[in-house]
């Protein structure tokens, strides 16, 4: 008996098939993840990275995205379940559907290997900037040198992580381009 069999038989059968058969949904989208426990629930690992995870409490069932981000990027969860950053709350007896199952594990996936669905630093990567450079630049929410124009050159090198050596890169790309920065 597995790890998860042991834990789920904890729970009345109601709440146990709910969470056996969030398991079985789990295990459809991801069928190469390893059934483990993390913080003493059920979750499923891929190479050693959780992208999944679900339990019981006395009034419902969790799903646990391993990540404060993911469940920000989901729309249309239903009505019935309750959203918190790193916890979807849903009541007991209620089948989360397959499609946002998928959903929720496909965008933990592409959140640990990097492809992301977030914004992306690869127009910043391609001029060369150092990695603090495009950090400072996707917190701001640029991702393309032509929204530089909406901003003054000050704001952008008073950015934390912005130096000298970027600055010169940016303006480069920018006189490039045909833009500039707003004038104050």
């Amino acid at each position: 008996m597995s790890e998860i069999d042991k834990h789920l038989r904890r729970f009345l059968p109601q709440q146990r098939e709910t969470l056996q058969e969030l398991r079985l949904t789990i295990l459809s989208v991801v069928p190469n993840a390893k059934e483990c426990l993390s913080y003493g629930m059920p979750a499923f690992s891929i190479d050693g990275k959780v992208v999944a995870g679900f339990d019981g409490f006395k009034n419902h069932c969790s799903y646990f995205p391993h990540s404060g981000s993911v469940l920000k990027q989901i729309q249309d969860i239903p009505d019935w379940c309750t959203v918190t950053n790193g916890t979807l709350k849903f009541p007991i007896g209620k089948k989360l559907p397959k499609s946002l199952v998928r959903k929720l594990v496909e965008v933990r996936i592409k959140e640990l290997t990097g492809k992301s669905t977030q914004p992306t630093d690869q127009v910043w990567k391609l001029l060369g900037l150092a990695a603090p450079a495009r950090r400072a630049l996707l917190n701001a929410k640029l991702t393309k040198v032509s929204q530089l124009q909406k901003h003054r050159r000050e704001a952008i090198a008073a950015l934390h992580g912005m130096g000298p050596n970027a600055m010169k890169i940016l303006d480069a790309a920018m006189k490039s381009a045909g833009v500039k920065f707003k004038k104050s």
